[in-house]
């Protein structure tokens, strides 16, 4: 990272490190804002979640990825991706064969993002690998807090919407 060497994240995807001019060419706020969508975490995004009917104390880091993965912006994520369009992932489960805890194997159903046009998986080691990268390489960590019982997440809810209507 320190040398700007790219990164080979797996399954096709390499992380460029972008100069301070590719991101004022593209626009700082949506260079920005597309980059938050690999690195957002769901309180990032808690009072949305909320507001569509989803605790984010309940929901992982790559489920709300998903979620989003469809808003990444081709010209702008290119810096960083080059050529891969995040736009066309689209979910889906894959089904994988596990041993459970008594020995036997069981199917299990995993979540995961599949582009057909390039037949690309996106799994969630791959994600945790791509966030966690872009987090060190631009020094954004966003803070993590869970929150337990009806009235402390609706009083934490209410002081983000306040603070949105105050921007």
């Amino acid at each position: 990272m320190y040398f700007g060497e790219p990164f080979d994240v797996g399954n096709g995807i390499t992380i460029h490190q972008p100069t301070v001019g590719q991101i004022l060419e593209v626009g700082e706020e949506d260079f920005y804002g597309t980059l938050y969508v690999f690195i957002s975490n769901p309180t990032t995004y808690r009072l949305q979640l909320w507001d569509l009917g989803i605790d984010w104390n309940k929901i992982k880091s790559y489920d709300l990825f998903m979620m989003l993965v469809k808003s990444v912006n081709l010209d702008i994520s290119r810096i960083l991706f080059g050529d891969v369009d995040f736009s066309g992932f689209e979910p889906y489960s894959r089904t994988t064969v596990e041993t459970n805890e008594d020995g036997e194997e069981v199917t299990v159903s995993v979540p995961t993002l599949y582009n057909k046009d390039i037949d690309m998986e996106l799994n969630e080691d791959n994600y945790t690998l791509i966030s966690e990268y872009l987090r060190t390489m631009f020094n954004i960590f966003p803070k993590v807090e869970k929150v337990k019982g009806r009235l402390t997440k609706e009083s934490v809810i209410e002081e983000d919407r306040m603070n949105l209507i105050a921007r």
